[in-house]
C-alpha cells in the first residue's frame, strides 16, 4: 500500500507536474521497480529517490497525518500547498533518520560549500501524497528510505543547466558514500568514507 497516496499536494489535470495517475504505481515503470524493490526484500538497505530541485535532503514521511486548514481535491497548486498548515506524524525511525542524514548532509556541504535542508518531508519540503520514500518506508520496509533534491533553490526549476550537473552529482556522490558508510556503522567507528 502507499501511504495517503492522492490526498494532497496532487493535482486531477494530468498535464501538471502534480498529476499523480489514475492510483498507485499505475504507470508500467513505477510497478516494475516497485516489484524490483520488494523481490530484493532485506538485500536492499536502503533507498534512494533523487530529484532536482530544493537542495533538501528528505525522510519519511511525506504523507500529513491532517490538515489544518482546507484545499480543494484536484486544484493544489505549489503555492497553495506550502501556504497550508499541516501536522505530522514522526516515523518510526526519526532519531536514526535524523542521524543519517545529518552525516550525509555534512559530507555533502563539504565538497562545494552548498548549502542543503534536511529532515522529514512533510515539514521540510512539502506534504506529498504517496511518494516513492513512503512508499519504500511502509510497504517494502526499508528503514533508510531518502529522498534527495538536488540543485538549485528554483532559478532554473526541474531544468538544470549543464553547469549545475557535475556539481550537484559530486555532492550527492559524497552524500550517498557518508549514508552509506552510516548505515553500514551508526557508531561512526568505522574507516571515513572516499571522497568523490
Amino acid at each position: 500500500a502507499t501511504p495517503r497516496w492522492g490526498e494532497v499536494s496532487v493535482s486531477s489535470d494530468p498535464c501538471s507536474e502534480i498529476y499523480p495517475g489514475e492510483a498507485p504505481a499505475d504507470q508500467p515503470e513505477v510497478a516494475a521497480i516497485q516489484r524490483h524493490v520488494l523481490a530484493l526484500g532485506d538485500r536492499m538497505a536502503v533507498f534512494i529517490d533523487a530529484h532536482t530541485y530544493s537542495q533538501m535532503l528528505l525522510s519519511p514521511w511525506g504523507c500529513a497525518r491532517a490538515e489544518i486548514s482546507e484545499i480543494s481535491p484536484g486544484v493544489a497548486t505549489h503555492a497553495a500547498i506550502t501556504s497550508r498548515r499541516y501536522t505530522f506524524d514522526a516515523a518510526e525511525h526519526a532519531t536514526e533518520h535524523d542521524a543519517a542524514l545529518r552525516a550525509a548532509h555534512g559530507a555533502l556541504e563539504a565538497v562545494h560549500g552548498t548549502r542543503y535542508t534536511y529532515g522529514p518531508a512533510a515539514s521540510t519540503i512539502y506534504p506529498t501524497a504517496g511518494d516513492s520514500t513512503d512508499w519504500a518506508y511502509a510497504a517494502a520496509k526499508i528503514t533508510h528510505s531518502y529522498g534527495i533534491e538536488g540543485r538549485d533553490r528554483g532559478s532554473y526549476g526541474f531544468v538544470a543547466p549543464p553547469s549545475e550537473i557535475r556539481p550537484s552529482g559530486e555532492e550527492q556522490l559524497a552524500a550517498l558514500l557518508a549514508l552509506a558508510e552510516h548505515v553500514r556503522d551508526p557508531s561512526g567507528g568505522g574507516s571515513p568514507s572516499p571522497s568523490p
